[in-house]
Formats: structure tokens, C-alpha cells, sequence
């Protein structure tokens, strides 16, 4: 269909998928959650440093957490 077909991840000798979540928030954690779970390599973006510190504590290291800036969201966003 045209899309590049990244696998998330857990297949061996393929480098995993790069998931950007935009918000930390109820649904943005559930979807680092799930992304991680399937062995994704995840980022969560958020304007709160409070709540990326939770995030980092809730997922420990297993995500990386940005704050959002306009830098920030470009790079991740280009790079997904």
C-alpha cells in the first residue's frame, strides 16, 4: 500500500519501530504502554516536566520523555 511497513519491534536483527506520543496524559500513557510492550522504541512528548518525571518513574527508562518545544516535536515527528 505504500507505507514503509515498520515493524514495532521483537524481531531479531531488525532495529525497532520509533513511536513519538504526543501527551502524557490517560491516553498518551496507554499508548506508550502498548507501544513499548510490542518492543517499540518510544518517546513521550509533554509540556508538564512534573508529569515527565512520573513518566519516567512509572516506565523506568524504558521510554524517553522530551518537553515539548517546537525543536522538539520536529525532530521527533521527521524522525518516526
Amino acid at each position: 500500500n505504500g507505507g514503509r511497513g515498520v515493524l514495532l519491534g521483537g524481531v531479531p536483527g531488525v532495529l525497532p519501530g520509533k513511536v513519538t506520543v504526543l501527551g502524557g496524559g490517560v491516553v498518551g500513557l496507554h499508548a506508550a504502554r502498548m507501544a513499548a510492550g510490542l518492543g517499540a522504541d518510544v518517546t513521550i512528548i509533554d509540556r508538564s516536566i512534573p508529569r515527565l518525571r512520573q513518566l519516567d518513574d512509572i516506565f523506568g527508562g524504558r521510554v524517553h520523555t522530551r518537553y515539548s518545544t517546537v525543536e522538539a516535536l520536529e525532530e521527533e515527528c521527521f524522525s518516526a
